[in-house]
Formats: C-alpha cells, sequence, structure tokens
C-alpha cells in the first residue's frame, strides 16, 4: 500500500504536466537565481561558485519543508480513506516524506550535473552522501508523523506550521555557510537541529570534506530519537482519527 500511495503522489504532482520532473527541480533553480543575485550583488557574499553552494542546500531544505507543509494535513485529506478502510495510518504521512524525498533523489542527479558544467570537484567524502540522507529522512519522517497527527486534533497547527517553516529556513544555513555566523551566536545556530545536516550536504558535497563527525553523530541519534518518538505518538492517538475528521 505504502509503495501504491507513493507512486499515486508522484503521478498526480505531474499529471497533465507538460514539463514534469522539471518542475520540482525548476523552483529551486529559480529560488537559487533570485537568492544568488540577491547574495552576490547586493549583500555580496563571497563564496566562490555560490549558485553550487546554494542550490547544494536548497534541494534538501525544499524536501524538508515541503514534506512537512504536505504530511501535515495528510491525515484530514484522506478523511475518507480513513473512516472506510481499516489500514496503518502511518502509511499516509510516510508515503508524502517518500514520494517527496524520491523527487529529492531525481533532483540531486540534476544538480551533480550542475557539479560537472561548473567543474566543481566531487571528493571522496560523496561516499557519505547516503549517510546524510538517511538521517535527514529519519528526522523529516518523524516529525511528520508528529504532525500530522496532532493536525488531525488541532487544525490550527497546520498555518503553524507554515509560519514556522518561514522562519526555520532562515535559523538554517541554507543562503549562507555556518562558518559565517559570527562565534558568539553560533551555538544557538548550532542548536537548530536542521543546521548540521544541511552542514553536512555542504561539507560532502560543496566542500569535499568528511562531516564534522561529533555534531553529525549526535544529529543522527537526535534523528532516530524524532523518529521513534513521532511514530509512537503517532500510535497513541491514532485510533480517535476517524472520529476527529
Amino acid at each position: 500500500m505504502l509503495r501504491n500511495l507513493v507512486i499515486k503522489e508522484l503521478s498526480l504532482r505531474y499529471k497533465r504536466s507538460f514539463l514534469g520532473f522539471i518542475w520540482s527541480f525548476l523552483n529551486p533553480m529559480l529560488m537559487m537565481l533570485v537568492y544568488s543575485l540577491l547574495f552576490s550583488t547586493v549583500m555580496k557574499i563571497d563564496i566562490e561558485n555560490f549558485q553550487i553552494f546554494l542550490l547544494t542546500n536548497l534541494l534538501p531544505w525544499t524536501f524538508f519543508q515541503t514534506s512537512l507543509s504536505s504530511a501535515s494535513t495528510s491525515i484530514v485529506n484522506n478523511a475518507n480513506l480513513v473512516k472506510k478502510v481499516y489500514f496503518p495510518r502511518e502509511i499516509l504521512p510516510l508515503s508524502v516524506v517518500t514520494s517527496n524525498f524520491i523527487n529529492f533523489l531525481l533532483s540531486l542527479v540534476v544538480l551533480l550535473v550542475g557539479y560537472i558544467i561548473f567543474r566543481v570537484p566531487l571528493g571522496i567524502a560523496l561516499i557519505y552522501l547516503p549517510l546524510v540522507l538517511a538521517v535527514e529522512y529519519l528526522f523529516t519522517a518523524g516529525l511528520s508523523l508528529f504532525l500530522a497527527a496532532m493536525t488531525t486534533y488541532f487544525r490550527d497547527i497546520e498555518h503553524i506550521v507554515n509560519v514556522l517553516l518561514f522562519a526555520w529556513f532562515y535559523v538554517t544555513p541554507v543562503l549562507y555557510p555556518l562558518s559565517k555566523v559570527p562565534e558568539q551566536y553560533r551555538m544557538w545556530f548550532e542548536l537548530n537541529p536542521m543546521s548540521p545536516i544541511i552542514d553536512a550536504y555542504t561539507q560532502v558535497m560543496y566542500d569535499g570534506i568528511f562531516p564534522h563527525w561529533e555534531s553529525f553523530i549526535i544529529i543522527s541519534c537526535v534523528s532516530v530519537v524524532v523518529c521513534v518518538a513521532g511514530m509512537a505518538v503517532f500510535g497513541a492517538v491514532k485510533k480517535g482519527f476517524a472520529e476527529e475528521i
């Protein structure tokens, strides 16, 4: 059922779309162009191959943001299915996260082509990319399960999530490297769980170095805890979904 729902999510996304998959890459590309113009000419952040650096960070953030925003309403939006058919309710938010993850992986293929075109070297550290992907998936899945469960009972959470994601974006090193944050404030940025995840993408892809193991091991453990906690909360409250929706 999970496989079928993932296929359904992907097919609906590109149904009757002339450009198909290209749209999923076009959005971050347009964002990259806008931010590149702003930060390379107006605010003048001095980063070599800034477009590639920015896209390297924008793609994983887009996966995270889109997954949370869509998965939070996955139970409410499938009310008829939840009421009529018995199945593990976890499948609904997980199908949203997984379809977005597949879309993200396809975007990474295009990004790697961009690395070749701009002649940005890819080092041996790229072998750790699957590990970084797995950590982000676990963290995103755990939060998605929690938000999907809570939104079913408290519909305002959908709007709160969108506001929080907007603020979260700017305190995450997507538009700038974490090293550019002043030392006295860096500790607060590092408390943001998405900071070491995005920073890990920058390290293994753009910088060509191995992840900073101390912070990466911590966020890996946090991601596992968040995933387990999200599943536990979801499992504890899912019996009342049919009545609430």
